[in-house]
């Protein structure tokens, strides 16, 4: 039976675009729902000995889903791939400047999903589609 606990969510800036980069940082989450769907092309093309024509190749394939966190103090790459670009200065307290960036990167997604084993699905070429911050005064957000 799978629990939470061996659950993990790991992202990387890719250097280029679509390429899949190792992940590199881990975040704790709250809740996600990323899925990869595919989309079959079916060919016209007839063969011979078939009954029904053609076969298929694969289409557009796409990841969507949302991703949920906590507001943390370790999330400046979680930033700079919502806005694109994050200056980061100071020494504990850090303070992240951030400068909204028409061209955001993309990012390697890999996601751990517990069950009988931790079975990691892996999502390349991710971008931010819309993001959202929202808090309550004396809670975490």
């Amino acid at each position: 039976m799978g629990t939470g606990l061996n659950a993990q969510l790991g992202l990387a800036i890719e250097a280029t675009a679509g390429t899949y980069d190792a992940v590199d940082h881990f975040y704790e989450f709250t809740a996600e729902s990323l899925g990869y769907q595919w989309t079959p092309q079916w060919t016209r093309g007839l063969r011979p000995s078939q009954t029904s024509p053609g076969s298929f190749v694969p289409g557009v394939h796409n990841v969507s889903g949302q991703l949920n966190f906590e507001l943390a103090a370790e999330q400046a790459l979680l930033w700079q791939w919502a806005m694109g670009e994050v200056a980061t200065s100071g020494a504990g307290p850090y303070t992240h400047t951030c400068t909204p960036n028409a061209s955001l990167p993309t990012c390697s997604i890999q996601k751990g999903v517990p069950g009988t084993a931790t079975l990691a699905y892996t999502y390349v070429g991710c971008k931010v589609n819309s993001w959202s911050l929202s808090a309550q005064a004396n809670e975490i957000p």
